[in-house]
């Protein structure tokens, strides 16, 4: 025999009633209060009262809740998440150890379960899920356990139906799709097809939705951040969900998805999957007066050797859409060695430059903000823009010496870009650094 729940399910029901009868005695209230108040009125109103009262008796209330049961499901995945008028049951998953190492319903050591169904007889639900250290009134019912029940009344007939009625919410199972559920039809061998209803995971979503709340709002969480800004110890560790999305379901009548969803307000959240991109440390080029140009050289490999590749297999051959493709890899070089420049910009102090060994073009490119006495060659450079053409100059040198040494990965040798036959390609390099002056400019 389990837990004694009758004291929690009288504690209920009185909620249920307190909940009826408040706004129910603001309207005696008024009544009574108007200066032409209507005897009559005041009246009826009591008497309306006097039958709410009847009606949230427990034994009488229990009575309405056995034969509101079979309108609700109790369980683990829900059906109206993918349409709210779907009328198919709800189902609770046999949760059992995982044979693989996947997160899914069965991660869940303790997990809620969620209330499908008719939205009126939600209060049914959360009669079920009245729990005592552990043990749920749900759990009773389902073992038919009628221990909690009869505190209630004396007539085991009586107590016997409420078990039969509220067994309903949670004995279900037997799965029927409803045409507006998802439905997919997978093939299997001999020319047949399994029929498929993918169900969402409302018990797992509630575990996903209730733990990024706890690190992003709770009490604990709060004061955890607030610590980690004063640069002081706390007892708790700061939790971080990045890049989560949200989805809604229910629009403004979330309860007529579920119980669970109409607590997280129709929220479910979306964590991020993708695998993380792990990026070095930038740092600004001090050490070596060709480090900008290794830097740019790590960063555009890829871009260089899909180039490299192109050039070997168009060879000697030479029409509009081998220059545009030429000129594409050309601008996307340009943008590299730009976005690069930008972001040592953003990162560097002022004045970070007096200390490396870069040419003064580059230091007036990477430190635009250094101020300097205006006699300086670095203060004459930098206002008279002569390390614009010095830069897109060296740009180009580097991109065709680059070209000449990648090999491609088959091992074929390399061309020589300085031979007659690239005339052509010199002259969209000419091209790409007349666009890479203009955006020097719009840069400085």
């Amino acid at each position: 025999m389990g837990h004694d729940l009758s004291g929690a399910i009288r504690t209920y029901v009185s909620e249920q009633l307190d909940k009826k009868l408040d706004p129910h005695d603001k309207k005696i209230g008024k009544a009574q209060s108007d200066s032409g108040a209507n005897p009559g009125l005041v009246v009826s109103l009591k008497q309306e009262r006097s039958e709410i009262i009847a009606k949230y008796a427990p034994d009488v209330w229990l009575d309405s809740a056995a034969h509101r049961a079979s309108q609700i499901d109790l369980g683990t995945h829900g059906t109206k998440f993918s349409n709210s008028d779907a009328k198919a049951r709800g189902v609770k998953a046999s949760i059992e150890a995982p044979s693989m190492h996947r997160v899914g319903t069965h991660s869940l050591s303790q997990y809620s379960l969620d209330a499908i169904g008719n939205a009126a007889a939600l209060d049914v639900a959360v009669l079920l899920q009245i729990s005592e250290e552990g043990e749920f009134l749900w759990e009773q019912i389902s073992a038919g356990d009628p221990s909690s029940l009869k505190a209630f009344s004396n007539d085991n007939t009586r107590i016997e139906q409420w078990l039969t009625g509220l067994s309903q919410a949670v004995n279900s199972t037997d799965y029927v799709p409803h045409t507006l559920t998802k439905q997919v039809y997978f093939p299997v061998e001999g020319g047949g097809y399994h029929l498929i209803s993918p169900l969402f995971a409302t018990s797992l979503a509630q575990e996903i939705y209730e733990t990024v709340q706890e690190s992003r709002f709770s009490d604990a969480a709060k004061a955890a951040r607030e610590a980690r800004r004063s640069g002081t110890a706390h007892e708790h560790d700061t939790v971080q969900y990045m890049n989560t999305a949200q989805m809604k379901y229910g629009g403004s009548q979330p309860q007529n998805v579920s119980l669970l969803n109409s607590r997280r307000r129709g929220s479910a959240y979306l964590l991020g999957c993708a695998p993380p991109q792990w990026r070095s440390r930038l740092q600004v080029p001090v050490k070596g007066e060709r480090s900008f140009w290794r830097m740019f050289e790590r960063r555009s490999r890829p871009t260089v050797l899909s180039f490299r590749q192109f050039l070997e297999r168009v060879r000697d051959h030479n029409n509009l859409a081998i220059r545009t493709t030429r000129g594409h890899f050309v601008e996307q070089l340009a943008d590299e060695f730009l976005t690069l420049g930008l972001s040592i910009r953003e990162i560097g102090d002022p004045g970070w430059s007096r200390q490396s060994d870069l040419p003064m073009a580059e230091q007036c490119f990477l430190d635009p903000h250094r101020r300097d006495d205006p006699d300086t060659p670095y203060a004459h450079m930098q206002s008279t823009g002569e390390w614009k053409p010095l830069l897109c100059k060296e740009f180009g040198a580097f991109v065709s010496r680059r070209l000449d040494k990648m090999q491609t990965r088959s091992g074929k040798e390399s061309r020589d870009m300085s031979d007659a036959e690239d005339k052509e390609w010199g002259r969209e390099l000419k091209r790409s650094m007349v666009s890479l002056n203009a955006h020097l400019d719009s840069a400085s």
